[in-house]
């Protein structure tokens, strides 16, 4: 599971050829599974990094100023 914006996630689940999906108990939640053997690899560290930066207190988040 990978943390997105809330109105991030149907652009997602649209874009991600498959390997990104929710399930109903993330519905209304800024959150999509991965399904890890089908995914891109740069398209994972994208959406790792993001997510990680939406929960990563802000002096970790100031690291990374073109994201």
């Amino acid at each position: 599971m990978v943390f997105c914006e809330l109105d991030e996630k149907e652009f997602l689940l649209a874009e991600s050829d498959g390997s990104a999906f929710t399930a109903p108990h993330y519905d209304g939640h800024g959150a999509v599974l991965v399904l890890l053997d089908g995914v891109d690899e740069g398209l994972l560290e994208a959406l790792l990094l993001e997510s990680y930066l939406l929960r990563a207190p802000a002096s970790i988040r100031r690291l990374f100023p073109d994201t």
